[in-house]
């Protein structure tokens, strides 16, 4: 898979480089008709400890040259796409928190305050997302070539920045910080799921990388220890008391 994809880099790279590369059409938006109604109120929700003058600017939406480069990389992708393939990523299809949960080996009913602080930490995620999705409208990758197939339905809303992307580095961020010793796979599985994103045709790489902004971002707000915070994250934490450090 990481051969694949380095190829794919490649053959995108030059053909950015490329005067054949097509130029897709300036101007071109999701239409905001299509969002559904539950993706308008989480733009709309209000962040519990999330204030947006302390988030970073996200990286500037990629232009239609740098798009159709992208979109080089899906095709490239689509074409090794396996029923293996198709299967993992339909698996990750909706709510991603049982899944970090289960690899973390966390039993939800053993862990109430963390289970809290994961749904607190992800709304707050959402309506920052859902904000730029709904400020930026940017179209789908198979809206903007008929060429990519997507492998699941496709979420009736704009791409830029991937919800998937960000939602499982955010709960792998604050489960390693719960559970050190899990950390690394944790985070290894969360890049995986938002791959998998782009595996399955309905998100550009930059989309995933600017999802995981806005997770890393909110990660370090609620690991931050200011009072709102520490409300979610010190009753999680009485859950896992630390190992203590051999001498």
């Amino acid at each position: 898979m990481t051969t694949v994809r380095a190829c794919a880099v490649t053959v995108a790279t030059w053909m950015a480089t490329s005067w054949s590369l097509p130029v897709l059409a300036a101007g071109l938006r999701y239409p905001v008709t299509q969002v559904a109604p539950k993706f308008r109120a989480l733009a709309a929700e209000r962040p519990a400890c999330v204030a947006v003058a302390r988030l970073p600017a996200l990286p500037p939406e990629p232009d239609e040259r740098a798009t159709a480069a992208e979109i080089t990389v899906l095709l490239a992708l689509q074409a090794t796409r396996t029923a293996a393939d198709v299967a993992a990523i339909r698996a990750e299809v909706g709510d991603i928190v049982p899944l970090l949960l289960t690899r973390a080996g966390v039993r939800p009913r053993e862990a109430p305050a963390t289970v809290a602080l994961l749904r607190r930490a992800l709304l707050d995620l959402d309506a920052t997302l859902f904000r730029h999705k709904l400020a930026i409208l940017r179209p789908r990758p198979h809206q903007q070539d008929a060429r990519v197939r997507p492998a699941i339905a496709v979420p009736r809303h704009p791409a830029y920045p991937s919800g998937h992307g960000g939602e499982a580095r955010l709960i792998a961020r604050l489960l390693a910080a719960l559970l050190p010793a899990r950390g690394a796979d944790l985070l290894a599985y969360a890049a995986q799921v938002g791959w998998r994103r782009e595996q399955a045709g309905v998100h550009f790489a930059s989309d995933t990388a600017a999802g995981r902004v806005l997770g890393d971002a909110v990660a370090d707000l609620y690991l931050s220890g200011d009072a709102c915070a520490r409300h979610w994250a010190d009753p999680a934490r009485g859950e896992w008391p630390q190992t203590p450090t051999k001498p």
